[in-house]
């Protein structure tokens, strides 16, 4: 595949039970830059924190610190410094804090760094692969008790991160990279989306759409449809 089509649309939506939106996104097709942050509802300011972390992406030289080693790390690591300082400012007791999920397409190279529990997942024809770990406590004891099952774990710890930004400890980001092929379909989320659906739901949906506002719209619609208990965001990136 020497060329690739790209197509992408981003969406975000309150949900029904949310008195305000902590969710932010960003999408620009022409530089190749998607990412989508969910701020902490537990704490105050939570769509401070998102919007921040969005900003300071989209003010960033971003190409610079993908060409340096462990260069989007230091850069998440700087913008969580950001977000804590501001955190201590409006609420020096608790803070404030939120996740954050960054791609980039360089040719046939998705690559990416994350923290929290949004994430990214790609969907092909045989089936899906969910590119990043969900940094709560519930993955850390299903990884460590070699779980398959995750309804053996209570809910409560699906709530407890333990990686975002602005908290105030080291960050430990995570980084990623997949070779993209025609026919790969992209799916940047908040837990919004996956409260509502679970991956298989997803794959059926998003092959069903003719292209990816079809889909994202079909999915806060739905969402929605289902209660509509969270914020609900998600960027849809069509490979052809």
């Amino acid at each position: 595949m020497n060329k690739i089509s790209i197509k992408s649309y981003g969406q975000t939506d309150v949900g029904l039970v949310r008195q305000r939106n902590e969710d932010a996104f960003w999408v620009n097709e022409d530089r190749k830059f998607y990412a989508v942050a969910d701020g902490l509802g537990g704490l105050p300011g939570g769509n401070v924190a998102s919007e921040m972390a969005i900003q300071a992406l989209m003010k960033s030289d971003l190409d610079a610190a993908i060409k340096k080693e462990r260069g989007l790390e230091n850069l998440f690591k700087e913008i969580s410094k950001q977000i804590w300082l501001k955190g201590n400012e409006i609420n020096p007791d608790i803070g404030i804090a939120t996740t954050l999920t960054l791609v980039t397409i360089k040719g046939l190279k998705l690559l990416g760094e994350h923290a929290g529990d949004s994430g990214v997942v790609v969907f092909n024809r045989e089936g899906w692969k969910q590119l990043t770990t969900d940094h709560t406590m519930a993955e850390e004891i299903r990884q460590r008790l070699h779980l398959e099952d995750r309804t053996q774990i209570p809910d409560y710890y699906n709530h407890i991160l333990t990686e975002c930004l602005g908290k105030g400890v080291e960050l430990t980001p995570e980084q990623f990279e997949y070779d993209i092929h025609s026919g790969d379909r992209i799916l940047l989320y908040t837990d919004g989306v996956t409260k509502a659906f679970n991956f298989e739901e997803l794959k059926k949906m998003i092959f069903e759409a003719s292209g990816p506002e079809e889909f994202v719209q079909r999915v806060v619609y739905g969402a929605n449809e289902l209660g509509g208990v969270d914020n609900v965001t998600a960027i849809a990136i069509f490979i052809d």
